[in-house]
């Protein structure tokens, strides 16, 4: 028995106006910074992989994901760490400014795919002048020109139960899920 459970954010870069492109992206790395329990990246991902788990995520245009694959013995532990990430992350603004050099970095990189310069291009032809046609990603000058006060604000608009959704597949109990989530989000 193994499963995936997943915590959705109601937010991505159809969210962000023009001039905060990316915004999503960076708050997502920011996240993986630490918490108030796991206070670093490293704690974080070792209390995933200690208990044969992975730990990941991704923002696109609709929302920013966190996920865990691990043994079923150990859902409510891996559900644990990210809500302690997704509801009391660090932010510090050291991190802002590791993450935002790092979210950059993937910038210029999908610049240089052929794939991501495709899928861009199309959805920049679909949707013209519209925030679907930008990239999850951002783009360097709007990611460079953002502070750390910026994304903390996004974090307290976005990350809220009214924007989010719990979602847990593989051999689980549907009322015991329930449960664990009411004490979670108590």
């Amino acid at each position: 028995g193994s499963v995936s459970v997943a915590v959705g954010i109601g937010v991505g870069s159809r969210h962000e106006p023009s001039e905060v492109s990316g915004i999503s992206h960076v708050l997502e790395h920011m996240v993986f910074r630490g918490s108030e329990r796991w206070p670093t990246s490293f704690d974080l991902t070792a209390a995933i992989e200690n208990a044969g788990g992975t730990l990941d995520g991704y923002t696109h245009r609709e929302a920013t994901v966190y996920y865990s694959r691990l043994p079923r013995p150990h859902m409510a532990h891996a559900l644990e760490i990210i809500f302690d990430m997704v509801r009391r992350p660090r932010l510090s603004p050291e991190d802002f400014l590791i993450e935002r050099d790092v979210v950059i970095e993937e910038i210029k990189q999908d610049a240089q795919a052929s794939p991501v310069v495709a899928e861009e291009a199309l959805d920049a032809l679909l949707w013209p002048d519209h925030p679907l046609s930008r990239s999850p990603a951002g783009k360097e000058a709007t990611v460079a020109a953002l502070v750390a006060g910026d994304v903390r604000r996004v974090w307290e608009w976005a990350y809220a139960p009214s924007h989010t959704v719990v979602s847990i597949a593989g051999d689980v109990d549907h009322l015991e899920v329930c449960d664990l989530v009411a004490r979670l989000v108590a």
